[in-house]
């Protein structure tokens, strides 16, 4: 079959042409271009091929609900992406999402969201994918995190964000991006038709959020917050086991963490801002609950300040905390006791959207 054939991209007007132009012109329509002209390289397409496609997958254990705009993800017209069921977000100028650009006085590269980009995928929670084919800057895909979860609107800048380039070292091979509670290994599989094509492999990220319920099961009255601040000014009042506390939340929380720090599954504790959901029950006593990488892990920690909400870093003099694997249901749940201050912690499970922790405090001296 022979190649299609090309016609020169400027315009030529008729009323200055002569004859012998014409017949030239119509030569050049008709010649068929080579063979080195008419294949495409991988890393430099044929100038004609404008969109991008983004191909995610996942390589984790949950199912992760995706879309290729934000109106679709929050009206439930979403793709579940599990292994072997990929979804596709494939245009030209028609979606929203993040591109990355350099500043021209400082010379520093920043992301912002623009509602006119190739290709886009919302992973909920304020996480974005983007494709574009920007001339001006080689072609592009873009992970972002916005500090929203509303839909941002054109220039607003990304917290944090990764960008890959077409044409870097490696990028075929694989190059893993990660911040906060997502990490993919992102490829450029080169260009077909009219797309460049990238391929976003999910392989870190649960896009659930954390709740705590708290109730008092003792025979006194117990204050409960979600920080020091609000304990002193405005706490929630328990009265037995008939009112309960709740607070969630998704990366926007301050309270104690855990994460393993050795294969003897030794914990390391500290006071962090990227808790999904937390208590504060006074006396330096604090719970902080976190899903992430399809592991939920509760932390029941005190602190030394009793004034202030520790800062960052800060270590507790003691802490208790146990994680699990979200899918599995733990019926009789935990209990743990620090300083005359005795729960029972109960992980309830997860459904699409929320994992679900009940407190249960059955004796505290602090108060």
């Amino acid at each position: 079959m022979e190649p299609p054939m090309t016609m020169p991209s400027r315009h030529l007007s008729m009323s200055t042409l002569t004859a012998g132009t014409i017949l030239a012109v119509a030569a050049i329509g008709l010649t068929a271009p080579s063979s080195a002209a008419a294949s495409t390289d991988a890393k430099n397409p044929a100038p004609n091929i404008e969109g991008s496609r983004i191909t995610v997958t996942s390589g984790t254990s949950n199912p992760i609900p995706v879309a290729s705009s934000y109106e679709d993800y929050r009206a439930g017209r979403v793709a579940t992406v599990e292994h072997n069921r990929p979804h596709i977000s494939a245009g030209y100028n028609n979606h929203a999402g993040p591109i990355s650009k350099v500043a021209s006085k400082s010379g520093k590269r920043y992301a912002e969201f623009s509602t006119s980009i190739d290709s886009s995928v919302y992973l909920g929670h304020g996480y974005w994918i983007g494709a574009h084919n920007n001339w001006g800057d080689s072609k592009q895909l873009v992970i972002a995190k916005f500090d929203t979860e509303s839909k941002p609107k054109d220039f607003d800048r990304a917290q944090t964000f990764t960008v890959a380039h077409h044409d870097e070292a490696g990028i075929e091979g694989g190059k893993t991006i990660s911040m906060g509670k997502l990490s993919a290994k992102v490829r450029y599989t080169g260009c077909n038709g009219d797309s460049y094509n990238w391929s976003v492999e999910l392989v870190r990220y649960t896009p659930v959020t954390t709740k705590v319920s708290v109730r008092n099961f003792t025979d006194k009255l117990v204050k409960v917050a979600s920080n020091n601040e609000d304990f002193v000014k405005n706490p929630a009042l328990l009265y037995y086991k008939y009112n309960e506390h709740l607070n969630s939340g998704y990366e926007d929380k301050r309270a104690p963490r855990s994460t393993d720090c050795d294969e003897q599954g030794r914990r390391d504790t500290t006071f962090s801002s990227n808790n999904d959901a937390t208590v504060y029950l006074g006396g330096g006593f604090w719970l902080g609950a976190v899903s992430d990488n399809a592991t939920t892990t509760f932390t029941f920690a005190k602190f030394d300040n009793t004034g202030a909400d520790p800062a960052d870093g800060s270590k507790p003099t003691s802490a208790r905390a146990f994680s699990q694997p979200l899918y599995r249901w733990e019926p009789y749940g935990h209990v743990v006791e620090i300083d005359g201050l005795k729960l029972r912690v109960m992980f309830h499970g997860v459904s699409t959207s929320d994992v679900s922790y009940s407190v249960e405090i059955l004796d505290l001296k602090h108060q």
